[in-house]
């Protein structure tokens, strides 16, 4: 039977969920046969194409966290009342991820000298925490969880930035008194993320704090009437996906907006946004929030750009960073606690390198940038060709004579506050 599934798979098995490395099925070569390196790949890959694995890992899975209260998923710690928490929020909670007070005065001034610049070309700076659960759900945390430490990369980081006057929205803080007379749950027991009634209200509140900020009532999200449901929505269970159970966990009582939908007021002056962030981000990545603006764009750990205005997702790496914030209209940098050891994912350590080079030096940067964007821009490379035959010379030398106008042009732009 087991062999008749893996090789016609007659019964339909729900893929697992999470990341998984799958090992290919190994071809041929003596000298792996030899040396036994064949046999091994043979055998990893024997065992993961197995007729019914992934109902026999969820039947193990099913009796580990059953009979034993334990999770195979090493990341999803049981507390009580079989409320999951995800272990690097855990140990943010402890401060075993504290990174010290040398290494925050040093992510400081890079945040400063970053906000320095921003403030020369009138982008809007807002840090923002998201929420902990283990801050919100104190109760169920396990035994050797039970209290936050005195010192964290949170607490730290928060005494910093209000001391220098570095816009903060703490959502830690706020869904922590919120939750004091919130009829509904900000945070579930089988999600990691704010619930998704949360992040709508999140995203309401942030909305208002932008067309604050800028002085510009562009939009309005509307929110239509609350329902209970036993069936959960979005992100609302994914703890417990991972952990790829026969059954579902405890039973929970979710709450969803009927509609939410969203109205612009002034078309005109919708502002430009980026948001470099994790994986909470995904709750307001929704054509309710994303329509409210202009443009905006969500720069994934700021490795990966994201927006409903792109064909497709495409390298952060591919932008030159100062020009792209400089001509935003407001710069969102949305961090969970287990992220805030790299508070703005490297954005705020280039921004300062780069600033904090000599002239000669940024101007290298800034050539180097433009002739690898030339030359994979094909439009501007038949332009090159073009004014290198209507000057009578040579394409790479015309090349280098947009490259250097370009360095000098956007150098002027960006720095010549510095």
């Amino acid at each position: 039977m087991f062999a008749i599934q893996q090789q016609w798979q007659p019964f339909h098995e729900p893929p697992l969920r999470g990341a998984f490395h799958t090992t290919p099925r190994p071809s041929f070569q003596t000298i792996d046969w030899m040396n036994g390196t064949f046999q091994d790949q043979y055998n990893t890959y024997i065992e993961e194409n197995i007729g019914f694995r992934n109902t026999l890992i969820r039947i193990n899975n099913q009796l580990n966290y059953g009979l034993f209260k334990v999770s195979t998923v090493k990341k999803v710690i049981i507390g009580s009342n079989g409320t999951l928490f995800e272990k690097p929020y855990l140990e943010s909670f402890n401060g075993d991820d504290f990174i010290g007070s040398t290494e925050i005065n040093l992510q400081m001034q890079q945040i400063l000298t970053t906000r320095n610049f921003l403030k020369n070309h009138q982008t809007k700076l807002l840090m923002i925490f998201a929420p902990n659960k283990a801050f919100l759900d104190q109760d169920h945390l396990p035994a050797q969880y039970k209290s936050p430490a005195d010192s964290s990369n949170y607490s730290e980081l928060k005494k910093e930035l209000t001391k220098q006057g570095i816009p903060l929205l703490d959502v830690n803080d706020w869904f922590c008194d919120l939750k004091k007379h919130s009829e509904y749950p900000l945070f579930t027991p089988k999600g990691t993320h704010w619930s998704e009634y949360g992040a709508v209200v999140f995203a309401d509140s942030l909305l208002k704090r932008i067309m604050c900020d800028m002085d510009r009532p562009f939009a309005t999200i509307k929110m239509g009437p609350v329902h209970r449901s036993t069936h959960s929505h979005g992100s609302d269970e994914d703890l417990s996906d991972w952990m790829n159970l026969l059954f579902r966990t405890v039973q929970f009582n979710y709450a969803y907006f009927d509609t939410v939908s969203s109205m612009v007021n002034d078309s005109a002056n919708r502002p430009t946004i980026i948001v470099v962030g994790d994986s909470f981000f995904w709750n307001l990545y929704k054509p309710f929030f994303l329509n409210c603006f202009h443009s905006i764009e969500f720069w994934y750990y700021n490795q990966t750009v994201f927006s409903p205005y792109l064909k497709e997702p495409f390298p952060v790496k591919d932008l030159l960073l100062p020009d792209k914030i400089a001509r935003a209209d407001y710069l969102i940098i949305l961090s969970a606690e287990p992220n805030l050891t790299q508070i703005g994912f490297g954005l705020f350590q280039e921004i300062d390198s780069v600033i904090n080079l000599k002239q000669k030096n940024r101007l290298h940067y800034l050539e180097s940038y433009y002739l690898q964007h030339i030359r994979r821009t094909n439009e501007w490379m038949d332009l090159i060709r073009e004014k290198a035959l209507d000057r009578g010379i040579g394409i790479d030398s015309m090349l280098i004579m947009d490259v250097r106008y370009m360095g000098q042009l956007k150098h002027d732009q960006l720095f010549s506050h510095q």
